[in-house]
């Protein structure tokens, strides 16, 4: 007796077509409002030796990289958690941050 095809479990519906992505929501701030907003925060929490360092035309992620150091673990971690906040307050920037558990030292993209 040969085998006969379960048509009802063999059907396959065709996809729907993919909509379109969203368009991002339009940026009222600039890389050099946010430069301004992370030299500001660093400084009113004490940060030490920073350095910002320009990578327009080097680089498609990013404008500035900004590095600085704290005087304890506890006072990086502090540094960043508030630049965090700072961020998402004034430009609704959600960071995700790595690092922040020891902080020894924290990257914040």
């Amino acid at each position: 007796m040969p085998l006969q095809e379960d048509r009802s479990l063999s059907y396959i519906d065709p996809a729907a077509p993919a909509a379109p992505a969203p368009e991002p929501a339009p940026r009222d701030y600039s890389g050099d409002d946010v430069l301004a907003l992370v030299l500001q925060s660093l400084d009113d929490d004490k940060a030490e030796e920073v350095v910002q360092i320009d990578l327009r035309g080097r680089s498609s992620v990013a404008d500035y990289m900004v590095i600085c150091s704290g005087r304890s673990s506890r006072q990086v971690g502090a540094i960043a958690e508030k630049l965090m906040e700072r961020l998402k307050e004034r430009f609704r920037i959600s960071a995700r941050s790595e690092g922040k558990e020891t902080g020894d030292w924290v990257l914040i993209d």
